[in-house]
């Protein structure tokens, strides 16, 4: 979990923000009224960084601490720059569906025997208590064979977490480093 992202009420429009190092967001939950806050940008980076985009957060507002879930963090597409976060006010109890990175570990493994692992996915959506779900999945690949696939249903929760999506989608591949050259020959 990140620790303490501190948040104050937006002033200014977002380009002045931005040129200030600071980012806009929004804040939403239950009980609570949609609140426009800036961030630090070097603060959430360095967050984000650490922690990765998904998961739970403390928040400091003002005279109050309390729970959140980074819901969207979103991006320029030609620099890759935080540009906006959404987070949103929960308890540590509530059951929530977050989108979770994916780690594929062991690809060594795979390559030594000339093979390459297609990654088919970057994250993979759970549901569970807001306090369990973890900052990222591992995916262990290295005793994948030429042809065989990790699924959403071979991966392995704690008993308060499930899986909140189809369990048949493909998460990486194995295929022979020539049958890699071509595909992308084909396309």
């Amino acid at each position: 979990m990140m620790k303490n992202l501190n948040i104050n009420n937006r002033e200014g429009s977002n380009n002045s923000l931005r040129r200030k190092g600071l980012l806009p967001g929004v804040l939403y939950g239950e009980k609570i009224k949609n609140t426009l806050f800036e961030i630090s940008e070097m603060e959430l980076a360095s967050e984000l960084a650490r922690e990765g985009s998904s998961g739970m957060c403390n928040v400091h507002y003002g005279n109050e601490d309390f729970t959140a879930i980074v819901r969207e963090v979103q991006k320029d597409p030609v620099t890759r720059k935080i540009i906006h976060i959404d987070l949103e006010k929960i308890s540590a109890s509530d059951k929530v569906t977050s989108e979770v990175p994916l780690n594929f570990i062991g690809e060594g493994a795979v390559e030594s025997i000339g093979g390459v692992v297609i990654k088919e996915k970057e994250k993979l959506k759970v549901k569970g208590p807001a306090s369990e779900i973890p900052s990222s999945i591992n995916i262990d690949v290295s005793k994948l064979k030429y042809g065989e696939t990790i699924t959403g249903s071979d991966v392995e929760f704690g008993s308060e977490i499930s899986l909140a999506e189809d369990g048949n989608s493909v998460l990486a591949v194995v295929l022979s480093k020539g049958n890699q050259v071509e595909e992308e020959n084909v396309e």
